[in-house]
């Protein structure tokens, strides 16, 4: 009995190892630390909040120092960016592309909005007597794929640019049931020097002076723009040559029409612009002209005869 009561002392005395360690309880985060901890988390979002108006607030002066720079260098050099100081210059680009590109989006929606109601309804017809077994090739065709943007940069671009667009033609043809709704499409893919030609001809065309284009004469038009500069005289010169005012089309829009042909051409004498215009104008303007006996040149009478 004795010798089990030393096998026991000696079992629970220092020299045994315990089975398990005993392990410490991790410190609680008091509230005083947890508020620090907040405190500080909401130091530093305000501080990003800070940062951020103070951002936002520098930009806004920049545009706006920007936008009245540019009124400013418009009304002094109107469109010619080379007179202007290259910050300024560099943000009417910026402004002028983005403008394009709002314009571009706005004519592709306007497109959209306007035969989307008829193929939808097409659509419809189509599918009620179609067999639901109808093979993928086969049905209702998706959404018009945006060919790329034609800058005018050579006559290769321009033979991709139509190949592209005549290829969403066959590929959708109830979206465009009209030459004017192709030409409207295509049109709004142009940019830079084709696209401001363009919106000068829309002009012309919305005098009545000249009549509206299919699609291949579209393309026609973004031709002659690669035409070099002597025939493009020769061809200015022709246009010039069979021009003649209509009966209601106001003089001021009739001569800004022959100072663009005259653009492209050999530049003419006051003298011979003044006769030029005179047999050009309807014969009743002219007889009026003739009639005011007065000597000014006709284009500082021009306003008394709109």
């Amino acid at each position: 009995m004795a010798s089990i009561e030393r096998r026991i002392t000696h079992a629970t005395s220092g020299g045994a190892t315990p089975a398990t360690d005993a392990t410490e309880p991790a410190p609680r985060t008091t509230s005083v630390e947890a508020s620090h901890s907040t405190a500080g988390q909401d130091e530093s979002m305000a501080s990003k909040l800070a940062d951020l108006r103070k951002r936002m607030d520098e930009e806004r002066a920049y545009i706006n120092t920007m936008e009245e720079a540019l009124e400013l260098f418009r009304r002094t050099h109107g469109d010619d960016y080379n007179a202007y100081p290259e910050a300024v210059r560099d943000f009417a680009k910026k402004q002028a592309r983005i403008q394009e590109e709002n314009h571009r989006k706005r004519r592709h929606q306007d497109i959209e909005d306007e035969w989307e109601g008829p193929q939808q309804e097409e659509e419809a017809k189509t599918a009620s007597t179609v067999s639901m077994e109808v093979t993928p090739a086969q049905r209702p065709i998706g959404r018009v794929k945006e060919p790329k943007v034609y800058k005018g940069e050579s006559i290769r671009e321009l033979n991709e640019f139509m190949a592209s667009i005549r290829a969403i033609f066959r590929y959708q043809p109830r979206v465009f049931p009209t030459e004017q709704s192709k030409v409207a499409f295509a049109a709004q893919y142009l940019e830079g020097h084709p696209m401001k030609e363009w919106d000068n001809r829309c002009a012309t065309q919305g005098d009545g002076y000249i009549d509206p284009l299919d699609i291949a004469g579209f393309e026609e038009f973004l031709r002659d723009l690669h035409v070099d500069p002597a025939n493009r005289q020769r061809i200015a010169a022709l246009k010039y040559n069979v021009a003649l005012q209509r009966k209601g089309q106001s003089i001021r829009k009739f001569v800004a029409y022959l100072e663009d042909l005259k653009r492209e051409m050999e530049p003419y004498t006051e003298s011979q612009k003044t006769v030029h215009l005179l047999t050009k104008i309807h014969p009743e303007m002219r007889q009026r002209l003739l009639e005011g006996g007065n000597d000014k040149p006709v284009g500082n009478r021009e306003n008394s005869y709109r």
